[in-house]
């Protein structure tokens, strides 16, 4: 995914906009957010929803929790890809 994001950041970069941020709330952007928030020990790792900020109370079965996480984060990439519809526009080409 970093790859993507890096991609998509070059891109807008070529376009002369700047990327948004990722929502905090979705996996991408709790990622994003991990790595690049300074630390004295730094420790790479993988997806987990340990990383996502908390969006539903805690208490329940575990998997009840993580579906509602994961419907918000949805709704979140939903409204962050309409925010930068710009980014899929069809390219212009120099004539």
């Amino acid at each position: 995914m970093s790859g993507l994001v890096s991609a998509l950041s070059i891109y807008a970069d070529t376009l002369g906009r700047a990327m948004p941020r990722f929502p905090d709330d979705t996996m991408v952007g709790a990622l994003m957010n991990y790595i690049h928030t300074p630390t004295k020990n730094f420790q790479p790792m993988n997806a987990n929803m340990g990383i996502v900020p908390s969006t539903v109370r805690r208490g329940g079965p575990r998997k009840t929790r993580y579906l509602a996480a994961a419907r918000h984060a949805e709704q979140s990439m939903v409204r962050y890809r309409a925010s930068i519809d710009w980014l899929f526009a069809p390219a212009t080409t120099p004539e």
